[in-house]
């Protein structure tokens, strides 16, 4: 029941980060896809990119720069500081 559940949330949520570090590191396929197609509609919508094409460029040289990747890690880091031990 429960415990089986537990450990299917945590295993897809392990999965999940896997995917995301491959992602970040410039590992090609659909999920990097599928990052820089929601990171395109996210920018369209913040204006920060005229098109979806346009933001798709802007997340392709935010991820293939390392600076996505430097980015998550200090948020990383700033959420462990901000959590009660």
């Amino acid at each position: 029941g429960h415990a089986v559940l537990a450990a299917s949330v945590v295993d897809s949520a392990a999965a999940s980060a896997a995917t995301a570090r491959r992602v970040l590191a410039g590992e090609p396929g659909a999920a990097r896809d599928t990052v820089l197609l929601n990171a395109a509609a996210a920018l369209y919508v913040a204006d920060r990119a005229a098109d979806l094409r346009e933001g798709m460029a802007i997340a392709a040289r935010a991820i293939d720069d390392g600076s996505a990747r430097d980015r998550l890690e200090a948020l990383r880091v700033f959420t462990a500081q901000e959590m009660p031990a």
